[in-house]
């Protein structure tokens, strides 16, 4: 799921490696996503994913991702993964992405 094609420097390492200077290596507040986990080709991958999210949020952190696809797959994963707390709301039209068609939702979650 790391890939350099559309973020420069995404990998794990250099998340990790984030979290470890910030000290935030065994408690991770925030997980933001914005219009990344759809380029993730299979669900089962993508559902993986948002598990690993909720994973290294620290009890109570928040997790929060913009899509314009997937949106009610990705709440329905979160519950069965044990997320607190999901919803999905659509952004409006501040945020669309090229015009109207292609509408901005975003799901948030809270890990127990």
């Amino acid at each position: 799921m790391w890939q350099a094609k559309d973020q420069s420097g995404n990998t794990e390492a250099a998340a990790r490696r984030n979290a470890d200077v910030e000290g935030l290596a065994d408690r991770v507040d925030l997980v933001v996503s914005n219009l990344a986990l759809r380029n993730v080709p299979d669900a089962d991958d993508r559902a993986g994913a948002l598990a690993e999210a909720l994973r290294v949020l620290r009890p109570g952190g928040r997790l929060l991702l913009a899509d314009a696809l997937h949106t009610s797959a990705y709440a329905h994963a979160l519950r069965a993964a044990g997320a607190e707390d999901v919803s999905v709301r659509p952004l409006g039209p501040r945020v669309w992405f090229g015009g109207p068609w292609f509408v901005l939702k975003m799901v948030t979650a809270r890990k127990h």
